[in-house]
């Protein structure tokens, strides 16, 4: 298995929405790396912690970092939060390192 260096995210969005009443504020974290394979990648963000409730969605990208559908298929296994990062453990079925998005959903 491989595991990555560490990659800090490079956007971060905060969206409002509000359903039945209950106002909330998610904070998007978009991380990019490449891989292929069974990895681990530690993405460093401020703020969390082990206790935070993270969600995570993986895309493979173009040159320009725009989603595509691609052929490979991705997996997503376990995403957890710690002091600071999220921790993921992903699947990208195919032989060489492709470049995927990752989008993490801060609550």
């Amino acid at each position: 298995m491989k595991v990555a260096a560490e990659h800090e995210p490079v956007t971060t969005e905060r969206v409002r929405t509000e359903e039945g009443g209950i106002k909330q504020t998610s904070n998007i974290q978009r991380g990019f790396a490449s891989h292929h394979r069974l990895f681990n990648q530690k993405f460093n963000i401020p703020g969390v912690v082990p206790s935070t409730a993270v969600s995570c969605s993986l895309t493979e990208v173009d040159a320009s970092q725009t989603p595509v559908f691609g052929l490979a298929t991705l997996h997503l296994y376990n995403v957890s939060p710690a002091n600071g990062a999220v921790f993921v453990r992903a699947e990208i079925d195919w032989d060489t390192d492709l470049p995927i998005r990752f989008d993490f959903n801060i609550n």
